[in-house]
This record gives C-alpha cells, structure tokens and sequence, in this order.
C-alpha cells in the first residue's frame, strides 16, 4: 500500500482525493497491523530476517507519505532497531547522493509511465 501511495504522493498529476485517502489508510491499517505483531518480539518472526528486511523501507519512509509513527511504540522501536544496523546504514549511505530531492519531470514521467512492450 505504501507504493501506492507513493505513487499518487509524488508521480501522479492532478488530483487523487480517493486514492490518496484510500491508500493513506490502507497504509495505516498495515502499521497497526505491524505495531501488533511487534508486541513482545523485537522482530516481525522473532528474529532479524527477510520479512523485516523487505517491510522496513516502507516503514522508513512513513513520515514523508504522511503517516506519523509517534503512537506506534513498537513500530518505531522496530524502525530504529533496523536504521540503526552496520549493514543498514552502509546501505543507507550507498544513495545519499541518489536520492530525489523534486517531483519527477516530464520527461521522467514519460520514461516511468505509459509505456507498453512496443515502445
């Protein structure tokens, strides 16, 4: 859901009221969810593996897609945890210099969108 949201957040033109509110709250729902399965487990199985590694991007990028992690202890325990691992962080610094700092342009939006196999 947070790709989603991304998606109408940031690369969509015009206005998405439904889809913003839509995956907004399906993006929620999923953080609650997360903060439940975090009670009393550091990890999403218990121990540091691929479910946590595959969840904590979409995590880390709440605050941007205008989610708070503020009343979500667990999730944000979780989140930190993870930020906070050698590995992550070397990752992490990879694309500092990567990162998007503007809405795509045209062109971009050209190149990501409405492409089919032909063209």
């Amino acid at each position: 859901m947070a790709g989603q949201l991304s998606h109408f957040r940031n690369y969509a033109l015009g206005e998405h009221i439904y889809s913003l509110d839509r995956y907004a709250a399906e993006y929620r729902r999923y953080l609650d969810i997360l903060e439940r399965r975090l009670a009393g487990c550091d990890y999403i199985l218990g121990d540091y593996g691929i479910a946590d590694l595959a969840s904590w991007p979409w995590v880390l990028i709440a605050k941007p897609l205008g989610q708070s992690l503020d009343d979500l202890a667990n999730v944000s325990r979780w989140r930190a945890a993870i930020h906070d691992r050698p590995a992550v962080r070397r990752g992490i610094e990879l694309a500092e210099d990567l990162r998007r700092s503007a809405s795509p342009t045209d062109e971009e939006r050209r190149i990501l969108f409405n492409q089919s196999a032909r063209s």
